[in-house]
């Protein structure tokens, strides 16, 4: 794949002679000095490569399509700085696939990174009425409560419930629309994926006394999440660095001239624009140096 990479040449000194105006030294009137100097750089632009390093990194000498002038300007010189951006999860509906583009990569949703599977808990106890051998129903409202499980909305089609009755470990698995098949009374069970409320009818297989009701479920995946499973497929990228805090990703790209020119942008299968980019014009930002106007003193 084709990429440009900016270069700066070794800035130019000119010395010039700008005079407010004409002197007379024999009237005592000196001209006055009002520039001296003038110094810029020419940054031409090559064509390079991607190579098992990243894009750009093996540079050839032909000609690229401009060269740049002006002067290479720092905040704190000579330190540079990388190029940064962040991006924050507005949506989890990947229904449609999202496509991030940095630089000369695209990651798409589902395929290079996870933004579909929330996370799996595994036999977390709902217990709260203690069973006894006798009773047979159980609901999150009660009178004989089991709890709500802890992450909801719950994903349709991953839900078991287990218990022991007689010594043998009895199960319900939910159908995918809110009803269960399995042991016991699986027609009066019932579940809300959204709010995690629970019917649980176990006649005739009462759980016996002193055992634990377990519900083992995949949450419907999170914004965070998403964050955390994009950053660590951008941190895989060369040449750039991502960490995420909860939906936000800070995004940490290459410094310099060609850090500012790096392309930064979503595009969405649907409706739904599952990122909010800033900066959202279309590039990198805060790299540096940066090209500078030419120094004139």
């Amino acid at each position: 794949m084709a990429v440009k990479r900016t270069t700066a040449q070794h800035g130019y000194q000119l010395l010039v002679a700008n005079f407010s105006g004409g002197g007379d030294p024999s009237q005592g009137r000196n001209p006055v000095s009002i520039r001296h100097e003038f110094v810029y750089q020419h940054c031409p632009e090559i064509p390079g490569k991607t190579s098992e390093f990243g894009p750009g990194t093996e540079a050839e000498s032909t000609p690229g399509l401009r060269t740049k002038m002006g002067t290479l300007d720092y905040t704190t010189p000579p330190m540079p700085l990388p190029s940064a951006a962040t991006i924050t999860v507005a949506s989890t509906d990947f229904t449609a696939p999202a496509s991030l583009l940095l630089s000369d990569f695209e990651l798409v949703s589902d395929e290079d990174y996870n933004a579909a599977t929330g996370t799996t808990y595994t036999n977390e106890d709902i217990t709260n009425t203690p069973p006894n051998g006798a009773l047979t129903l159980f609901d999150t409202t009660g009178p004989n409560f089991i709890n709500v499980p802890a992450n909801v909305p719950i994903t349709p089609g991953t839900v078991t419930i287990s218990w022991t009755s007689g010594g043998t470990v009895r199960s319900q698995t939910d159908d995918g629309v809110g009803g269960f098949a399995g042991d016991g009374n699986p027609a009066g069970s019932a579940i809300t994926y959204a709010t995690g409320a629970i019917t649980l009818d176990t006649a005739a297989l009462p759980p016996d006394g002193a055992t634990t009701i377990l519900i083992t479920y995949t949450a419907d995946i999170t914004p965070a999440e998403i964050g955390t499973n994009l950053a660590a497929a951008i941190d895989a990228l060369p040449g750039f660095n991502a960490t995420a805090l909860g939906p936000a990703i800070t995004v940490v790209g290459p410094p310099g001239l060609d850090g500012l020119d790096l392309r930064f942008e979503a595009v969405y299968g649907g409706a739904v624009q599952n990122f909010t980019l800033n900066p959202a014009d279309g590039s990198l930002a805060g790299a540096e140096p940066w090209l500078g106007p030419p120094d004139i003193t």
